[in-house]
């Protein structure tokens, strides 16, 4: 889930601006309310990553009987965030609830991580923690790629039409996507391989290349 989590943040950061004028810029909803908005949806993605973790641990807790350690745990960490609201609620204005809200999120990944590897052992979380590591390193890499690309394209997502704009969104969505897991598999992601090769398969089969 994380590996296909981190080619989705990448793509929707790139085409924040695309896809919050196609869906919300008519009637009231103007140009200026529309850079607003893409501006605050990029720094709620990171967001989703430690949100994405969470969900997966507090299951694996939940199935091995120990349900009142991730509750207490997380509603521990989100009581300790609340400072920090209140403290850069004035200096970083409506930023301040993404950003205090991924730290708290992946603070308590961490700590969740630490509790189940402090009980259970290890055992298998190399790996995916590797994997993990080599997403991240890959979204580093495209995110750059994703800031070449609004600097590139900002003028003409900014004026096409919108048939135009949704067709373009679509196709560069598709690449970065692509790019993003081919960049996890030369990592040596094999999450992202077995990924790759079943989606190119689909597409294959599609358009009957392959049975």
């Amino acid at each position: 889930m994380f590996c296909i989590l981190i080619p989705a943040v990448v793509a929707v950061w790139a085409l924040s601006f695309p896809a919050v004028r196609i869906l919300f810029e008519r009637g009231a909803f103007h140009r200026e309310t529309t850079e607003a908005i893409t501006e605050i949806l990029r720094w709620y993605l990171p967001v989703s990553l430690g949100l994405c973790l969470q969900a997966v641990l507090v299951r694996s807790f939940y199935a091995a009987e120990r349900m009142w350690l991730p509750t207490l745990l997380n509603t521990g960490i989100f009581a300790l965030t609340i400072p920090a609201y209140l403290a850069l609620g004035a200096p970083l204005g409506i930023k301040s609830v993404p950003i205090v809200g991924a730290t708290g999120a992946i603070l308590q990944v961490v700590s969740m991580i630490f509790m189940w590897a402090r009980k259970n052992g290890t055992d298998g979380m190399k790996e995916a923690l590797m994997n993990m590591g080599r997403a991240l390193v890959a979204f580093g890499i495209m995110i750059c790629a994703a800031l070449g690309l609004d600097h590139v394209t900002g003028e003409f997502v900014r004026s096409t039409s919108l048939v135009v704009l949704v067709i373009y969104s679509c196709i560069a969505g598709v690449i970065l996507l692509a790019a993003t897991l081919f960049i996890q598999k030369l990592l040596g992601s094999k999450d992202a391989g077995d990924i790759l090769n079943e989606l190119l398969g689909k597409v294959l089969r599609k358009l009957h290349l392959k049975k």
